[in-house]
């Protein structure tokens, strides 16, 4: 099998298996709307004398900042694909006169190296491909076909046409895409717009006397940590690991490394409710990488920013480079 064909199947079982793909009003739901959801997690179960290390929140943008959206529907018995993308000027958005639906006009799958990169898919080089651009509102917006199904003139111009009116982000499933056999795949918007965070332990010998000696201090050391990310994130761990159970009892164990620095690291990854968790540790043995993920509770934001204290960093996106 092509590895695009099996990244694609993969990325399918994970549709099927996903509560974020649920049917709504006859159509696909996209997970649009739970994008920003996570939950606030904390260990209940850790080995004796180990303490928090570091813990890295990202906590994304307010849903009215976001600029970028893109559905993209795959069929499945081909490699081909339909992109339908929307963006939006920060700020006010102030109402304007919409341009409606064009001719489609040649593209490069090149043009669209972030939802490839995002999907985990590669297109081959020359792989045919065109767009319909348009405007409606305050939204630019954007059909694309890659593929000798998808560029089909008709199905381009069905599917920007049922969205001529689209004047923001929040636009629905193009029938004509999915009653031509094309089946959502993944939702995504930008990376800085969704949140996640990054929480390790390690023996207190090892954790630092402050958050800023915590790296240095633990190199070598056994550590453990988890990884908390948006809902849009399932779709690349379903790519790169295969359809997520929701038990991590249920989760395969992927060991990397070569035993050598930080040692051989075992990690583990399951959707809690539709939010990818994953689940990782270096030198320690792994059923307390599985120990660690059924102990894992949710709490309320405040009295997990209070557990955590100094060491929880709040990366917001403006402060990071560019």
């Amino acid at each position: 099998m092509r590895p695009a064909r099996r990244a694609l199947a993969l990325l399918l079982a994970a549709v099927v298996a996903s509560p974020l793909t649920a049917c709504s009003g006859g159509g696909e739901a996209s997970g649009w709307d739970r994008m920003d959801d996570i939950d606030y997690l904390l260990a209940g179960d850790l080995p004796d004398g180990w303490v928090v290390s570091t813990a890295t929140l990202r906590p994304g943008r307010p849903r009215s900042a976001w600029t970028y959206r893109a559905d993209v529907y795959a069929d499945p018995e081909s490699d081909d694909f339909l992109v339908v993308g929307a963006s939006v000027a920060p700020g006010e958005r102030p109402a304007r006169k919409g341009s409606p639906p064009g001719r489609p006009v040649p593209a490069e799958p090149e043009d669209f190296l972030y939802v490839w990169a995002y999907l985990g898919l590669h297109v081959e080089e020359g792989t045919p491909a065109e767009q319909i651009g348009f405007s409606s509102g305050s939204a630019g917006l954007q059909v694309a076909g890659i593929g000798r199904t998808a560029v089909d003139d008709g199905l381009l111009r069905k599917v920007a046409e049922q969205h001529a009116d689209t004047a923001d982000l929040d636009f629905g499933t193009p029938e004509a895409a999915t009653d031509a056999g094309f089946r959502l795949v993944g939702t995504l918007t930008d990376t800085e717009d969704v949140p996640d965070y990054t929480l390790s332990w390690t023996h207190a010998d090892h954790a630092g006397r402050a958050r800023d000696e915590a790296s240095e201090a633990r190199k070598g050391a056994p550590s453990l940590w988890i990884n908390v990310s948006s809902p849009m994130y399932a779709r690349v761990l379903a790519g790169q690991r295969g359809t997520l159970p929701d038990d991590p009892d249920d989760a395969e164990l992927e060991t990397e490394g070569d035993g050598e620095g930080d040692g051989e690291e075992v990690s583990l990854a399951f959707l809690r409710d539709g939010i990818p968790v994953r689940v990782g540790g270096a030198g320690v043995d792994p059923e307390a990488v599985r120990a660690l993920a059924r102990s894992l509770r949710a709490v309320p934001f405040e009295r997990w920013e209070r557990e955590l204290g100094e060491r929880l960093l709040v990366d917001e996106p403006e402060a990071r480079d560019p």
